[in-house]
């Protein structure tokens, strides 16, 4: 008889929507604190696991929170997904739209580009990871769009995205780490 999925990890409640099935065996769940979300610094910390430490790394918690980018030994440092540093490779769920989500330095807000112009996008739908070399999970939801915008000439449209988190709000997250290669 197959068990029940996992309600909670190390004693604390899951998400309330699970990370995609993308996150299976070869990505290991880590249940960490955050120990710093303050708006006037940009990047939120959470702290260590004793787990393989590597840059790039998904931080979630019901949306991709960012990549993780150095650690101190006590704590690591995350790159909120609206960071002008962050850029994420994604596409339109359900579709085969892609394009790369990029920060735009204003908290909560993202921007989409490379996405084609001839791709269908309306407001409401969602972005999610789509990663080729899987270091981090595709089907991670980003953000939602907020704005589509066809532009007359060249080759893109412009698509203004929400965060689907709120980095102040978050008391815990899950590191989601790529297990080792054999």
């Amino acid at each position: 008889m197959p068990s029940a999925p996992a309600t909670a990890i190390a004693g604390v409640p899951m998400p309330k929507s699970p990370p995609s099935a993308a996150i299976d065996a070869t990505f290991s769940q880590h249940v960490t604190t955050v120990t710093q979300a303050d708006a006037a610094v940009p990047l939120l910390r959470v702290a260590a696991v004793k787990a393989p430490f590597g840059p790039g790394q998904a931080v979630w918690w019901n949306g991709l929170v960012g990549a993780t980018v150095d650690s101190n030994g006590r704590d690591m440092a995350v790159l909120p997904v609206w960071d002008v540093r962050s850029r994420i490779l994604a596409v339109v769920e359900g579709t085969n739209a892609r394009g790369m989500v990029a920060g735009t330095g204003q908290r909560q807000e993202c921007r989409v580009d490379y996405l084609s112009r001839s791709d269908e996008v309306r407001v409401g739908d969602r972005m999610v990871t789509s990663d080729p070399t899987r270091t981090i999970p595709n089907g991670l939801l980003i953000c939602t769009v907020s704005l589509v915008k066809r532009r007359d000439d060249g080759v893109y449209q412009l698509i203004a995205c929400d965060s689907a988190i709120d980095i102040g709000a978050l008391t815990q997250v899950l590191l989601l780490v790529p297990a080792s290669k054999p």
